[in-house]
């Protein structure tokens, strides 16, 4: 996880992607994505992880601890595609979740709280 970086306390409370880094390429039709839960209970999945540029990712965020990372970008959307906003003071965590497996999203990968 790059940004928000992980364990921060500073997220827009309005954040629109989250970005993430790999060691290496995901499969083109991959069906990754994150079970975004928030402590007032509410939550949404994100979007399907596309690939992007380094120079696209916000700063100031985490950098990845292995050489040649692969970047993606995940929307913070909600049901059907319609817009979600996190809101302000809340803590989140991402769990890794692969789209239609039907398994239950449980492998925390990441946890930061929004602004005031």
């Amino acid at each position: 996880m790059l940004y928000p970086i992980p364990n921060s306390h500073g997220a827009p409370a309005n954040l629109g992607n989250v970005y993430v880094s790999t060691k290496g390429t995901l499969p083109p039709s991959n069906s990754y994505d994150f079970f975004l839960s928030q402590s007032n209970g509410a939550s949404t999945y994100t979007s399907l992880f596309a690939p992007i540029n380094a120079s696209q990712i916000p700063t100031p965020h985490a950098k990845p601890t292995y050489a040649n990372p692969v970047y993606y970008a995940s929307a913070i959307a909600g049901p059907y595609g319609s817009g979600y906003t996190i809101g302000p003071a809340q803590a989140v965590d991402l769990f890794w979740n692969i789209l239609g497996s039907g398994c239950t999203a449980h492998t925390l990968v990441s946890s930061f709280h929004t602004k005031s």
